[in-house]
């Protein structure tokens, strides 16, 4: 078995034996038979489905992402402003618009939570 897609909340993707299996979190499977052939056209088909943009902005949630695991992580101020910077760097590297709203997406989620546990939120 070939794990094509894993998400951190347990649901997965999976080929084997030229059937392709979706796995939700609560381990409900479902399966269809599909070759290497049905496969390389669903990867295909799927890639002509995001823009660039799309890609962009997925792509600097997960370096936001990534950072604030690392901050969270971390046990200095030095750590935080070292893998932020990091974060920050990756993030200019991509030069797309979306990209800074995927990133900011992500920070927005964890300053509001921080904020409703200190209790300064709505």
């Amino acid at each position: 078995m070939t794990t094509i897609y894993q998400h951190p909340d347990g649901h997965s993707i999976d080929f084997t034996d030229n059937s392709l299996t979706v796995v939700s979190s609560d381990g409900i499977a479902v399966s269809i038979p599909m070759g290497l052939h049905g496969l390389v056209a669903l990867g295909s088909n799927l890639e002509a489905t995001f823009t660039e943009g799309d890609c962009a902005e997925q792509a600097g949630h997960v370096i936001a992402s990534n950072c604030l695991d690392a901050i969270l992580a971390g046990y200095s101020q030095a750590d935080a402003v070292i893998q932020l910077t990091k974060a920050l760097t990756a993030l200019q590297a991509l030069d797309h618009s979306r990209a800074t709203a995927g990133f900011a997406v992500a920070l927005v989620s964890v300053i509001e939570q921080g904020l409703d546990a200190a209790g300064k939120g709505d």
